[in-house]
C-alpha cells in the first residue's frame, strides 16, 4: 500500500497536536497536584489553629480551602467520568448490565413507537 503525501501530512499533524494536547495537560495536572496539595496544608494548619481556639474566625477561615478542595476533588471526578466513557465509546462496549439493559428498553421503545405510527399510517391511508 503507497501512502500518498497528504496522508503523511495528516499523521504529523495529528501526532504534532497530540504531542502539545499531551504535554498540556501534563502541566495542568502538576499545578492541579500543587494546588491540591497547598489547599491541604491550608486546611490542615486551619484545623490546628481550630483546635488550639475554635473562634469563628478561625471557622470561617477553614471553610474557604475545604469548599476549594471539594471544588478540585468534583473536578477531578467529573474528568475520571469522563475518561471511562470515552473508553467505554473507543472499545464499543457498555459500562455494565444496567446500562445495557436501558439502551434495549429505550430501542424497544422506539420500535413500538415506530410501529404504532407505521399501523396509524397505514390506517389513514386505507381511509
Amino acid at each position: 500500500m503507497v501512502c500518498t503525501w497528504i496522508e503523511v501530512l495528516w499523521d504529523y499533524i495529528t501526532y504534532k497536536i497530540r504531542q502539545e494536547t499531551i504535554g498540556y495537560s501534563k502541566s495542568k495536572a502538576t499545578e492541579r497536584r500543587a494546588t491540591l496539595a497547598s489547599l491541604e496544608k491550608k486546611i490542615k494548619n486551619c484545623q490546628t489553629a481550630c483546635d488550639k481556639d475554635p473562634s469563628s474566625k478561625n471557622l470561617n477561615n477553614m471553610d474557604i480551602p475545604q469548599t476549594d478542595y471539594h471544588c478540585m476533588q468534583e473536578f477531578i471526578a467529573l474528568g475520571e467520568i469522563v475518561r471511562s466513557r470515552a473508553n467505554w465509546y473507543e472499545k464499543g462496549k457498555k459500562s455494565n448490565k444496567y446500562f445495557l439493559n436501558l439502551d434495549l428498553l429505550y430501542k424497544s421503545i422506539k420500535l413500538c413507537i415506530k410501529q404504532q405510527f407505521h399501523r396509524q399510517s397505514l390506517q389513514n391511508r386505507i381511509h
